[in-house]
């Protein structure tokens, strides 16, 4: 699965208050997800300030949109992303520190 590459190994999601932590219990959560069909309608990213990283150079990506879950109806959502700077060998690789999805509707 190439979505869990994105993500570091003690990465945390927090989907509708539910966490699921480390990179083995995130790809089981996402194979279990029905198909998926996010659309994105509103995107911003920022820094976050080094003294709230402890020098870790980070970025705040905020989301918000509409998704469907398996064909059923469309939901709104909101979705925040910490993404951190590691350096490889060869160049520097962007990863998902934490992720958390809430969605803003009701399910009926």
């Amino acid at each position: 699965m190439v979505l869990i590459k994105l993500y570091q190994e003690k990465a945390t999601l927090v989907w509708n208050g539910n966490a699921v932590s480390g990179r083995e219990a995130l790809m089981e959560f996402f194979e279990m997800l029905p198909p998926t069909d996010f659309q994105v309608t509103v995107f911003d990213c920022q820094p976050v300030h080094e003294q709230a990283t402890q020098g870790q150079t980070t970025l705040l990506i905020v989301t918000c949109g509409t998704v469907r879950l398996g064909g059923k109806k469309e939901r709104y959502f909101n979705q925040s992303f910490l993404l951190t700077a590691q350096e490889m060998p060869t160049r520097l690789v962007w990863r998902i520190a934490s992720d958390c999805l809430r969605f803003q509707d009701w399910d009926s």
